[in-house]
């Protein structure tokens, strides 16, 4: 009788299976992870069988096994692998290898000798060639390295090669070759890295092209003149102070610019080259609506020494863009002595989010002792500074106020003790319901010994 069971049965028959040789090659690398030494010595055996990347990586493992004799196996297993059909499967498991050299059990030396002489071979120098431009960023760096250390192709090839990659660091290590190229060769390369998008290749192609002091670059220095990082605008700008070019013109050019990317290059240079008369200019880009801008602006200022800078510190530190609050943070902490506890409290008063609370809290950690734990105090006072995220912060920031107090050893004053004293009467269950009583041991401590009355005790 068919039932729905036999029908069951019948569809479970029918399923696909693996093939037979990757369910041998799964269950050979389970048993190469067995607790007995017999079994991965034998599974270690029949590896080798397998032109496989899991039974080359397998193999690897065993070769760094803490029995002698299946190390033994494991590498013989795998010299004898060694073969031109086998070289894409050699160069995808090199920086597995490579790795043996950092293993205690094995004597890496001779599998790396055998590789690289394996690698080396006149029939094997095309994959190495592939191998660079692999998807795997450390196959490639160790295909790179070998074809750099034993020569195995030209300077010129190898670059080419190199810069086809998209790999960062594939295409820096073709760029640390430059120094090497023929004259004639050197511009065709160099012309291709200064467009490069990682700047480290940027630079070193600047660095050969501006450092020939040569006055037929202008044109690549004015256009580096606006590069999107200032290490290569510096590079440009002491070029150009070689020249007639004017460096202020330029800049002042570009403030009217639309270009977003040139607008903040110029409000750079303005810091730079300290152009105080352009001061105002960079006031102005203060509002404007691309925050990479008013970020710019902020620092430029900053450069200045901009008379006004705790209002625009006070201003842009609640900014609606996140980096431009992170900037408006970095310099506080630099300029806190502008600053007093007053204008801290003032800024908690806005709708702050985690980040800039945060942000706050840490810069206050270059007020005195006594004017961070008043701040602290008053933070602990406040009903929406109970909230669960700014709780974390500002518990973390009252214990790190107890270890730094013996780092100072300034005095407060009667009236800075009263307030303080105040503060702590309105905190005291905040602090014991959060397990900070070191806080108030500390606290009733120093009222004591400087003759502050406190209600209680």
């Amino acid at each position: 009788m068919y039932t729905m069971k036999t029908r069951i049965m019948n569809t479970e028959l029918e399923l696909p299976s693996k093939p037979s040789s990757e369910w041998q090659l799964e269950k050979l690398i389970t048993k190469s992870q067995d607790y007995s030494g017999y079994r991965r010595e034998s599974a270690v055996m029949e590896l080798c069988n397998f032109a496989h990347i899991d039974s080359f990586r397998a193999l690897l493992v065993r070769i760094n096994d803490w029995v002698p004799q299946v190390r033994a196996v494991a590498k013989t297993s795998f010299m004898s692998l060694l073969k031109p059909e086998n070289i894409k499967l050699i160069i995808g498991v090199l920086p597995e290898i490579y790795h043996l050299t950092s293993c205690r059990r094995v004597k890496a030396s001779s599998i790396i000798k055998a590789v690289e002489d394996f690698l080396k071979s006149e029939e094997n120098i095309n994959g190495l060639q592939e191998g660079v431009l692999h998807e795997r960023v450390l196959v490639a760096l160790r295909c790179t390295r070998i074809l750099i250390k034993y020569k195995l192709l030209e300077v010129d090839n190898i670059i080419e090669r190199t810069q086809k990659s998209k790999h960062n660091i594939i295409r820096l290590k073709g760029a640390e070759l430059f120094k090497r190229l023929k004259p004639i060769e050197l511009p065709y390369f160099l012309a291709i890295a200064i467009q490069d998008r990682f700047m480290p290749i940027r630079r070193r192609a600047a660095q050969i092209l501006l450092g020939e002091k040569s006055k037929n670059n202008i044109l690549v220095a004015e256009r580096l003149l606006l590069d999107q990082h200032q290490d290569i605008r510096i590079l440009a700008i002491e070029y150009m102070n070689n020249t007639e070019f004017s460096l202020n013109e330029f800049y002042f050019e570009e403030l009217a610019s639309e270009n977003t990317g040139k607008l903040r290059c110029a409000l750079w240079a303005i810091g730079e080259l300290k152009l105080y008369e352009k001061m105002e200019a960079a006031r102005l880009q203060l509002n404007n609506e691309h925050p990479s801008v008013r970020r710019q602006a902020l620092a430029t200022l900053y450069q200045l020494e901009y008379s006004k800078l705790k209002d625009v510190l006070l201003e842009k530190i609640v900014d609606d863009s996140l980096m431009v609050r992170k900037t408006a943070t970095s310099i506080l902490c630099n300029v806190v002595y502008m600053f007093d506890v007053e204008d801290f409290i003032n800024l908690t008063k806005f709708n702050v989010d985690e980040r800039m609370f945060v942000s706050i809290i840490r810069a206050c950690r270059k007020l005195s002792k006594w004017d961070r734990i008043e701040l602290l105090l008053y933070l602990a006072e406040k009903e929406e500074m109970r909230q669960k995220f700014y709780l974390k912060h500002l518990i973390q920031e009252l214990n790190k106020w107890v270890i730094d107090f013996n780092r100072s050893g300034i005095q407060p004053t009667q009236i800075k003790l009263a307030l303080i004293r105040d503060r702590f009467m309105e905190t005291r269950l905040f602090l014991f319901k959060n397990g900070l009583e070191n806080i108030s041991s500390l606290l009733i401590h120093v009222f004591k010994l400087y003759h502050i009355e406190i209600e209680g005790f």
